[in-house]
């Protein structure tokens, strides 16, 4: 939750952003399973899985550079989500191009990729998460902050004037 100081999103925004949001996940988990169902059943990578620019190509990476707002710099968890989203590309290209050659998968690399896409799957879920709390403390009448949103506020700008004494 913002402090005083900090701008508050407009409930449109968190709107849009949580939408967007959630067609990534749902075209993220489509995408997971069509890999799977590949490294599965033995059919060759495309290069949707091989290109150095895949990751780029995901609704994901679109959504993340093109339909965020400032506000969700601000969350610790969005912050984090293109690293994860990056490493397990990384990945998924190492594994793709592996099977293509022939190789045999080594157990510590699919663990290794199953570790981040779990960590990947939580940031998501997290962002998502802090984003229903936002949009669920406005009005939506009115747009502006509901009495809960505005309690959690005052009670927050309340500790902080005590601890800096203000």
């Amino acid at each position: 939750m913002p402090s005083v100081n900090e701008t508050r999103p407009a409930l449109d925004d968190v709107s849009l952003a949580l939408d967007g949001l959630n067609n990534a996940i749902i075209e993220h988990t489509k995408w997971v399973a069509a890999w799977s169902r590949s490294a599965v059943c033995g059919t060759k990578f495309s290069n949707e899985y091989l290109s150095t620019d895949s990751v780029k190509q995901s609704t994901f990476h679109q959504w993340f550079f093109s339909q965020h707002h400032d506000f969700l710099r601000e969350n610790n968890e969005f912050t984090t989500l293109e690293r994860r989203h990056n490493a397990m590309h990384k990945c998924v290209q190492n594994i793709a191009a592996k099977l293509n050659a022939g190789e045999t998968l080594d157990t510590s690399e699919f663990n290794k990729f199953l570790r981040n896409e779990g960590l990947f799957a939580t940031s998501l879920a997290k962002t998502r998460d802090a984003l229903l709390r936002l949009s669920h403390s406005y009005d939506f009448l009115t747009g502006t902050m509901n009495r809960q949103a505005c309690f959690q506020l005052l009670s927050q700008e309340h500790a902080r004037v005590k601890r800096t004494s203000e």
